[in-house]
């Protein structure tokens, strides 16, 4: 029974990180396709021109793959916590309460 405590408290947080990454990869992606639009009205109104355009949106898409890398990143170091935190349960190491789990203050 305290296994399977231990491994339901692994299984929230691995779907806490989880939905963290698809909000933020989401809100993101939202944003990139927002601008992309608001800057093609901008070209069909005739207020800039299509050079404009693609440096406006070469402008976006880098901050955008910056982003994109840092929450990608920041997530495979999650999975990787959670991995640590499968094999302590593994060898019957108690984890901390869930609280603590998310703040990181439990040992790697």
């Amino acid at each position: 029974m305290n296994r399977d405590v231990e491994l339901l408290k692994v299984q929230i947080l691995a779907d806490y990180y989880h939905t963290q990454f698809n909000l933020v990869l989401s809100f993101l992606l939202t944003g990139l396709i927002a601008l992309a639009i608001a800057l093609m009205t901008l070209v069909y109104e005739g207020h800039i021109n299509l050079l404009v355009y693609y440096i406006s949106l070469a402008c976006i898409v880098v901050p955008f793959s910056y982003g994109l890398r840092t929450i990608s990143k920041h997530y495979s170091e999650n999975l990787d916590k959670i991995d640590d935190l499968l094999k302590q349960v593994e060898i019957g190491e108690p984890l901390p309460s869930l609280k603590e789990l998310k703040e990181k203050k439990h040992k790697n």
